[in-house]
């Protein structure tokens, strides 16, 4: 029985339009609460790319495989390869954007 008073409690607390916790939503507000907005970098651009190009040649080398190819061996070495060489390369790309841009930490 008091778990019950205490939910009516709570639900009664946090409906009241003065309350302090309730003060920052706003009826007006077009974003869902939550929901944050964050700027296209550099970073992030260079970052998914990345992320596209391994993972475009991870479903390939898949594919190949799975089909038996005659090159699915070779294509597993360059993906192999590759999975070291793109993050190195996203890396310098993001540090030479840094240092044209004169910042010392990006």
């Amino acid at each position: 029985m008091s778990m019950k008073i205490r939910s009516e409690k709570s639900s009664t607390s946090t409906d009241h339009p003065s309350d302090s916790r309730n003060a920052s939503h706003t009826e007006n507000s077009d974003k869902p609460q939550g929901s944050k907005s964050y700027p296209w970098t550099a970073r992030r651009i260079v970052a998914l790319a990345a992320i596209i190009l391994l993972v475009g040649m991870y479903v390939a080398t898949l594919i190949a495989a799975l089909l038996s190819s005659p090159g699915a061996g070779d294509l597993f070495r360059f993906c192999l390869g590759m999975t070291i060489a793109v993050p190195i390369f996203a890396w310098i790309i993001l540090w030479a954007i840094g240092k044209f841009r004169g910042r010392d930490n990006f």
